[in-house]
């Protein structure tokens, strides 16, 4: 099994966000996890709004 890297600051952001979003679950063909880069400045809202996943794991960096 091999992996690859991926530049994440090279991905498009997300448009629409109170902040910089990158998705990058699709770029690892994850099904069940999400992985997102989140770019906030001082006292930037982070996600659009408090949630949880039923079926999902989500990890932020």
């Amino acid at each position: 099994m091999g992996y690859r890297t991926v530049d994440t600051a090279a991905v498009e952001a997300t448009p629409d966000r109170p902040c910089r979003h990158r998705g990058l679950a699709d770029l690892g063909e994850l099904t069940t996890m999400a992985i997102n880069r989140f770019e906030a400045e001082p006292g930037e809202q982070l996600p659009l709004a408090y949630h949880y996943h039923d079926d999902q794991q989500e990890a932020f960096l």
